[in-house]
């Protein structure tokens, strides 16, 4: 603890270079200075055990550091000369601290004109008219959560919380819903979120139907999904088996489907290879866990801004998740 200053990681942090300072953290210097900027006005300076208070700045390494490695805090408190409790403190202020200053910023309310721009990027991207969003759910293990008998026990023989989420055609999340238990199917995570409830009550501000290419009709802006969610008026599913058999317009039309479903795939897969925390159990609390799962979308969606950050990923071996994708033949508009 004495020598926290002087030989704690954060100490030894200024002598990286700027790959191994981005590598590290999880982003650049000059993101780091921001954020902590940003976190200056919500974030105090505490002392423990009558020691020298800790820096906004460390904190900020701390949680950080917790989330691209999903360390224990007992590792991390060994390597930051701190004790556990202190860790967690620190990883519970700075999450509510970055979601309460940074969400507004890079995760706005959407309006008329927020649906419009996402769906020009789907069109002009994924080549799919009046889309304003791809809806989808991840499975995050957790350690068992005391008296909480089966409720988050999955089909894996583990235990897990559902993140179901809306990204744009950038990868970026529009809208997020955590803390869900297993038990719950992605479709009734997604009836009882926000996003459902202002679809159902025709508050979302969707722009008004329009109509598609060289088709006469006009059509209303959707939200797409897989078979685990409900069909709605905006939210389109693909077509069952049993009814694209011997059906080539069907076919083409599930297949796109599929295809404009790859931004929501690759956001998740971007998100875990930059937080390693995702591949780990969680061995938190419920309540940690949800504010961990939404502030690493949000700082996902802040980093996203700067192209910079994105080098030093890696996408998958099949798709490259930061390039535009080709227009690819059996255009269905």
């Amino acid at each position: 603890m004495k020598k926290r200053k002087t030989s704690g990681e954060y100490a030894l942090t200024s002598e990286f270079s700027d790959k191994q300072f981005s590598n590290y953290f999880r982003a650049n210097r000059d993101q780091f200075s921001e954020v902590n900027q940003l976190l200056k006005y919500v974030i105090r300076s505490e002392g423990c055990n009558a020691q020298r208070a800790v820096e906004r700045g460390e904190k900020l390494a701390v949680f950080l550091r917790y989330l691209a490695t999903g360390n224990s805090y007992k590792s991390i408190s060994y390597s930051y000369r701190m004790n556990d409790r202190m860790v967690l403190n620190i990883v519970n202020e700075i999450s509510t601290a970055i979601w309460k200053v940074i969400q507004p910023l890079y995760r706005p309310q959407p309006a008329t004109e927020t649906w419009e721009n996402i769906a020009r990027d789907f069109e002009q991207r994924w080549q799919f008219p009046n889309l304003t969003g791809a809806i989808d759910g991840k499975h995050v293990t957790i350690r068992k959560p005391a008296d909480s008998g089966s409720s988050y026990f999955n089909y894996k023989q583990t235990f897990s919380m559902v993140l179901v989420v809306t990204v744009d055609a950038n990868y970026k999340f529009v809208s997020i819903n955590v803390g869900y238990m297993e038990r719950f199917s992605d479709g009734s995570i997604f009836a009882s979120s926000i996003l459902a409830k202002h679809l159902n009550e025709q508050t979302l501000q969707l722009p008004p139907p329009k109509s598609l290419p060289a088709f006469e009709h006009t059509l209303p802006y959707v939200f797409v999904e897989d078979e685990a969610f409900f069909l709605s008026e905006h939210l389109i599913r693909p077509y069952p088996k049993k009814i694209i058999t011997g059906n080539q317009e069907n076919k083409v039309f599930n297949y796109r489907l599929s295809r404009v479903r790859q931004p929501v795939e690759c956001a998740f897969g971007i998100l875990a290879s930059r937080f390693r925390v995702f591949r780990k159990s969680f061995e938190i609390k419920v309540d940690s866990v949800d504010n961990v799962l939404k502030v690493a979308c949000v700082f996902h969606n802040y980093l996203r801004h700067n192209p910079k950050c994105e080098s030093n990923m890696k996408s998958s071996p099949r798709i490259n998740c930061f390039q535009s994708p080709a227009t690819i033949p059996g255009r269905l508009f």
